[in-house]
């Protein structure tokens, strides 16, 4: 089972592994290489028209995220839960985007099973070697204190409002009202 921090930061990996996935495929071009200082010689061999790391590293992507949706499915299956382990594929939709679809819409009970150590930690892992090899690293929402549960958990939402992610806490403040409170908590803070 993962704490709170693990399982949100599991999400939060998930969540940009569309993102990251796209850059890879655009990696997967022969120019995106970086360019190092030794020049080689004309070759016998006409060059690939793909980096084959890349493509390996996209093969490996879809095997890891197919294995932990199977892994899952099964643990929901022998835990009877029958709720969602049936995975509907849309016309046209990739494999990769199903696994995903899957393990997002599961993750809150994949947390809570023996098998979340390592699933996260494979996660962690894919999601770090993909950044490497796109050298492009995704946006990451900047987290702040909560004004009510204190925990850096809040977040600025698409619509400017401030929402907390602890389920125990589930705050939803306006810019505004969120400037209240932390000028509040900073004077209590000063003031001890």
């Amino acid at each position: 089972m993962l704490d709170f921090a693990a399982a949100t930061a599991l999400r939060a990996q998930l969540t940009e592994l569309p993102e990251l996935l796209v850059y890879t495929h655009l990696a997967l071009l022969p120019a995106s290489v970086p360019r190092g200082g030794r020049v080689s010689g004309a070759t016998r061999e006409a060059p690939l028209p793909l980096r084959t790391d890349v493509l390996d590293l996209v093969v490996d992507t879809e095997q890891l995220l197919g294995s932990w949706a199977a892994a899952i499915r099964s643990e929901q299956r022998r835990a009877n839960d029958w709720g969602g382990w049936l995975t509907n594929r849309r016309p046209g939709e990739a494999v990769v985007s199903v696994h995903l679809r899957y393990l997002l819409a599961e993750h809150e009970f994949a947390v809570t099973r023996d098998l979340a150590g390592p699933y996260a930690a494979e996660i962690d892992q894919l999601h770090r070697t993909l950044g490497r090899a796109t050298c492009a690293a995704p946006r990451r929402p900047v987290r702040i204190p909560c004004p009510r549960c204190r925990l850096l958990t809040m977040a600025e939402r698409p619509d400017g409002m401030r929402e907390c992610a602890n389920p125990s806490c589930v705050a939803v403040l306006r810019p505004s009202e969120y400037s209240d409170r932390a000028e509040r908590l900073l004077t209590e803070l000063h003031a001890a």
